[in-house]
């Protein structure tokens, strides 16, 4: 187990107990649960990035990491979502609904897409995109912004920037995933005509 897949590990350990605090100040209006939620947040989001700078500088990635880190970038997503986006939705911190069913709708196409892609290609590689690492960065900047009250015209504005961001990367994951795809047509192709 590599020190960064601990740091992984313990983000996501810590995300039922940022969901408790979300869930505690929806109930009870709190601001000290809203805070809390806050500081957690930007701890995970910090650990996102001290994560991927150790693995790499310390020569240290590793099959299970490249499992991990997407899979506790999704988790807090969905938690989060759940929350500001539908639980919270007469709130302070209530983001549009919509924000939340792009995410969903979006990563549910990328899972789909992927298992598709795995019944024909092995291993399937999914690489992560420069534009799906931006569209973190802005998913961490609405979270963050909402949280701390931010003025309404600024998270606006970062969430009209991750919904293109989260488009265009869509568009990359796709085109990857049917690059992956199409050397096998051929190859099936052959294979029919020559038995």
């Amino acid at each position: 187990m590599t020190v960064a897949n601990l740091i992984t590990l313990s983000r996501m350990a810590l995300i039922p107990v940022y969901a408790f605090l979300l869930h505690r100040f929806l109930a009870t209006g709190d601001p000290a649960f809203r805070w809390g939620a806050l500081l957690l947040f930007l701890l995970m989001a910090l650990s996102d990035w001290l994560d991927g700078i150790i693995a790499r500088r310390m020569s240290c990635q590793s099959s299970l990491g490249q499992f991990l880190d997407p899979a506790a970038d999704k988790l807090l997503m969905l938690t989060s979502v759940i929350f500001l986006c539908w639980m919270g939705s007469t709130s302070p911190i209530a983001l549009p609904g919509w924000y939340g069913l792009v995410y969903i709708v979006r990563d549910s196409l990328l899972l789909g897409l992927y298992l598709l892609l795995g019944t024909v290609v092995s291993p399937v590689v999914v690489a992560p995109s420069r534009m799906g690492k931006f569209a973190t960065i802005f998913f961490f900047l609405v979270v963050g912004s909402t949280l701390a009250g931010a003025h309404t015209d600024l998270i606006r504005i970062l969430i009209a920037l991750n919904s293109f961001t989260l488009a265009v990367s869509l568009i990359f994951y796709v085109h990857d995933g049917y690059r992956q795809w199409k050397p096998i047509v051929p190859n099936n192709s052959q294979d029919r005509r020559t038995s």
